[in-house]
């Protein structure tokens, strides 16, 4: 009999970390993500499981709390396959790069406070630095393409699907053999929301024995993309028409890009005030040029801006 076993993202929204083992079979782990906000500490302890024991892992996506335990894993004993969508690989190096460079620079600032009242033993030294991040993205990494097949080894298949969440984001399908029956078990992973504003709409699973799926905003409603995108736009023009500046705090993987693309169809409609924008954030700015690289990959709209004009996120008044 096959079982998942989860070691995150499940009583908790973040740490996102599935096994599933098959009988007889191997041990496939689903995504090895960071813990965050108040169950941060459950980072720095051990695994629940022996990762020398995991056979292979599939990533859903490269946000923190899907991947940001990977250099822990391959640090601890980890040396099998990594399979993730050549996207996802590289949304993640620039996401574990900046994870280790802040959890140094946490760590230093700790540390001198910790020195100046004589307790340095006392500060948590960092879960991976820069060079666990390379030693992990030189591991054996597969880039899965959507929705071809491809063999984990001899009964077990897998299939890529995308999830409409962030680019390279994919709902994962295993097919397996138990008891003589094909069976077939899907993990979600996050999944979008069909804005198609950046990326393409979710695709639809139409089978699966056993679906595991995330439900962090399952018992809520949100505002529409078009309500949303109309408050935004209002914002940005009353306030430039009134001589202001608008600070727009924003995530650099998806939302950014999404931003990007409002503010750039507010140009071409000539909506948008005489003004300066300013991507200023060195992770946005690298995630935006993955966008670029992966534009095949995008909603069928920045495809025919990008033929268009060339680019799908520039425009003139972005500096």
């Amino acid at each position: 009999m096959a079982t998942v076993v989860s070691y995150g993202a499940a009583e908790v929204v973040t740490g996102s970390c599935h096994l599933f083992s098959i009988e007889n079979g191997p041990s496939i782990l689903i995504d090895c993500g960071m813990f965050q906000g108040r169950e941060e500490d459950r980072n720095y302890g051990p695994f629940d499981f022996d990762p020398k024991e995991v056979d292979y892992l599939l990533v859903n996506h490269a946000h923190l709390d899907h991947v940001a335990r990977i250099p822990k894993l391959v640090k601890e004993g980890y040396t099998g396959p990594i399979y993730a969508t050549a996207a996802t690989k590289d949304l993640a190096e620039v996401i574990l790069l900046d994870s280790a460079k802040i959890m140094k620079e946490d760590f230093l600032t700790q540390y001198k406070k910790a020195q100046r009242q004589g307790k340095e033993d006392n500060v948590t030294t960092v879960l991976y630095d820069e060079n666990d991040v390379i030693n992990a993205l030189e591991q054996d990494w597969h880039a899965p393409e959507y929705d071809i097949a491809f063999e984990l080894e001899e009964g077990i298949e897998v299939i890529y699907h995308n999830a409409g969440h962030i680019l390279g984001s994919a709902f994962i399908e295993i097919n397996y053999m138990e008891n003589n029956v094909r069976q077939t078990i899907v993990f979600s992973g996050d999944i979008g929301n069909n804005n198609n504003m950046v990326l393409p709409d979710l695709e639809k699973c139409t089978h699966a024995n056993y679906l595991y799926v995330e439900s962090t905003y399952g018992d809520r409603d949100h505002q529409s993309a078009e309500l949303s995108t109309t408050e935004f736009k209002r914002i940005i023009i009353e306030t430039l028409h009134n001589w202001g500046n608008v600070i727009i705090p924003s995530f650099a993987v998806e939302r950014t890009q999404e931003l990007l693309c409002i503010l750039k169809g507010m140009h071409d409609r000539k909506e948008l005030p005489e003004c300066h924008i300013f991507l200023d954030s060195p992770m946005a700015t690298r995630a935006t040029e993955v966008y670029r690289n992966y534009s095949d990959l995008l909603s069928e709209n920045c495809q025919n801006i990008k033929k268009r004009d060339g680019s799908v996120f520039d425009f003139d008044e972005l500096i």
